[in-house]
């Protein structure tokens, strides 16, 4: 199964620029091979143009994992196919997106990047269905539904001032695995909210013990400026700090509550998108009910969520990735009651992946053969050694190569086709390294 679920991976990356394969900037083929490859685990598709990938279907790598659907009257996608637009759109290019799920005979709704040509990052986009060929649905839906999200999971608790001073060492020893520490709290002498008097020296021991890390931050405001002044001091708490689990907004405050689903649904999108764009993994704590009555679905989709229900399941049905089960629980090390939680998703990795807050950022596509070092370009004349590379390319599956021309589009298209499938950047370019490869 690949790593990220639809909901994690959209949560991640909604908002940025996908240039998958480091070339021509941000293209909508970028965002589908980017999705197909994170959470689809499959391997990118090929072509030079959005509409090949359902135009040439039986051609792509990974063409077995997926069924193709024509664009008819009654057809609606479901979250998680690929749509694809004709070569009428764009002069020749077509389109692709990924649907959201949102939709009806007459509209849709899917995440694209660089629908206006102008490299827009990745959004969110309502369309009718002109020009639409059809979509490639995923036959393995587990990553798309989170219904498989559940098959493993973490132990870890959440603690604060409450618990005082705790021994991590130990707690590690009887079986946790992450901690979550809350960062603040309500001074009533002074009435204001200052740094949890245990937060420091919590982080510290934790990491000391080798546990990963995450913290929650409780709202006592009641507005969405309320929650902008939160996300403030939740950052000069956490600064310079390094952490291997999401950043909560804790919500369970009455008064907030009160203000109803729009107040609270602009509260928890202000904390979680300020952390987000100071480069954190944002989540949301709240409790089940409150989570269904205060919450819309949007906003839940949109953030990784850590549900409290205590009891034997959690009957909350959207996707989660923490249940807090109990606040009861008990541990060597510390003395008392704890709350304890079970982790379904693989946040270390995921927060080390995308290079968040403190983690290096990914590496871009390495170049297989530097522009410099090229034999052959766009625009050569045809000579021995190219008709040789190019003959081998269309005994490879790459039929609509001209082996009588030189190195025009045809061989331009063919050679980004092979280069994105071995993982390096399409520079259009042939070197040594690459007739290496395509020799062998």
């Amino acid at each position: 199964m690949a790593a990220m679920t639809f909901d994690e991976y959209f949560r991640t990356i909604n908002g940025n620029g996908i240039d998958f394969d480091g070339n021509y900037g941000v293209q909508c083929f970028d965002l589908v091979n980017d999705y197909a490859v994170k959470v689809l685990g499959c391997k990118p598709f090929i072509g030079m143009y959005a509409w090949e990938i359902y135009e040439n279907f039986g051609a792509q790598p990974s063409a077995a994992r997926f069924t193709r659907i024509a664009n008819t009257l009654d057809f609606v996608p479901k979250k998680g196919d690929i749509v694809v637009w004709a070569k009428s759109l764009n002069g020749k290019a077509g389109h692709c997106g990924i649907a959201t799920g949102e939709g009806s005979t007459t509209w849709f709704k899917s995440y694209e990047q660089n629908w206006t040509g102008r490299n827009d990052p990745c959004t969110v986009v309502r369309h009718d269905y002109s020009h639409v060929l059809g979509v490639l649905r995923p036959k393995e839906q587990a990553n798309i539904t989170g219904k498989a999200a559940k098959q493993v999971t973490v132990k870890g608790i959440d603690v604060s001032m409450h618990q005082g001073n705790i021994d991590f060492a130990k707690v590690k020893a009887d079986g946790v695995k992450f901690v979550i520490i809350r960062c603040n709290n309500w001074n009533s002498a002074k009435n204001c909210v200052e740094k949890d008097p245990y937060f420091e020296q919590n982080y510290k021991q934790a990491k000391a013990a080798g546990l990963d890390v995450g913290v929650f931050y409780y709202t006592w405001e009641c507005s969405v400026a309320g929650a902008m002044r939160d996300a403030e001091l939740c950052l000069s708490y956490i600064k310079d700090k390094k952490f291997e689990y999401p950043i909560y907004f804790d919500l369970e405050w009455q008064k907030a509550f009160q203000q109803g689903r729009q107040v609270c649904d602009g509260m928890v999108r202000a904390f979680c998108d300020s952390l987000e764009n100071a480069g954190y993994f944002a989540g949301l704590y709240i409790s089940r009910s409150p989570l269904q009555s205060y919450i819309s679905p949007e906003t839940a989709g949109r953030y990784s969520l850590w549900v409290a229900e205590y009891g034997s399941k959690c009957n909350y049905d959207g996707l989660y990735g923490m249940w807090q089960y109990s606040s009861t629980g008990r541990f060597s090390g510390i003395s008392g009651d704890v709350d304890t939680d079970i982790c379904y998703e693989d946040y270390p990795k995921l927060i080390k992946a995308a290079g968040l807050k403190g983690y290096p950022k990914p590496e871009k596509l390495k170049e297989l053969d530097k522009p410099a070092e090229a034999w052959w370009k766009h625009g050569d004349k045809l000579d021995h050694g190219l008709y040789a590379v190019k003959r081998r390319m269309k005994a490879l599956g790459y039929g609509y190569l001209d082996l009588a021309g030189g190195f025009g589009g045809g061989t331009e298209k063919a050679v980004n086709d092979l280069l994105r499938l071995w993982g390096y950047k399409q520079n259009g370019e042939i070197g040594e390294n690459f007739v290496r490869l395509v020799m062998r």
